[in-house]
């Protein structure tokens, strides 16, 4: 029988769990448009600005939100108007700005928001 060389006696060397590869989202923010939420830390269902760093049209905007998870609450279209109301439920939120349009679909910023109750 062959013996596993990375366990001897009482010790396991963490190597054999080990995973040679990362992946991670290699995405460039805008620069031009910095993601500002205003007032943080809202009370639930509290209306939130969004400030960005210049001015630009927004009507190709979309706004999402996502609880501390990962999971996906709410998408947002943006149409002319920089304001989004705040989740019903208290928690840490994470907000995320993409540009829509054509072919193209471009993070501009990601921010995150605290909901009190």
């Amino acid at each position: 029988m062959r013996r596993n060389p990375r366990i001897y006696l009482d010790s396991v060397d963490i190597g054999a769990y080990s995973q040679s590869k990362c992946t991670v989202d290699n995405t460039e923010l805008d620069n031009n448009a910095a993601l500002e939420l205003i007032p943080n830390w809202v009370t639930s269902g509290a209306t939130i600005q969004i400030r960005l760093k210049e001015s630009t049209a927004i009507e190709n905007y979309h706004l999402s939100i996502y609880d501390i998870g990962g999971q996906l609450i709410s998408t947002i279209p943006l149409n002319n108007y920089l304001t989004f109301e705040a989740p019903k439920q208290k928690g840490f939120y994470i907000v995320q700005l993409r540009t829509i349009g054509g072919n193209q679909n471009r993070l501009v910023g990601v921010g995150k928001l605290v909901v009190l109750d």
